[in-house]
């Protein structure tokens, strides 16, 4: 006779089976310069006066926390992506 399987441990597989996007450092255009952020957070890390610097240390946090770094334009919309998440490693296995 085949043991069903028991409730909670169908509920722990399912929400296993769910990804969650991985977390976001964002270089943003700010009344100082440039800013440094983590996800949608309204808080800033750090501003810089130069976009480049802003760029070079949102580089190393994203690495070194494992996040995506979206960088801005001037208007706000994303001008390029980098996935230091290790996401896409992930989904090579």
């Amino acid at each position: 006779m085949a043991k069903a399987k028991s409730a909670p441990k169908a509920a722990a597989k399912e929400s296993a089976k769910k990804v969650e996007a991985p977390a976001e450092h964002h270089v943003v255009a700010h009344e100082k310069g440039w800013a440094v952020k983590r996800g949608d957070s309204e808080r800033v890390w750090r501003t810089y006066e130069k976009k480049g610097d802003a760029e070079a240390a949102a580089k190393e946090i994203s690495m070194n926390q494992k996040t995506v770094l979206k960088i801005h334009n001037k208007e706000g919309a994303v001008q390029r992506t980098v996935d230091n998440s290790g996401a896409s490693d992930k989904k090579k296995k």
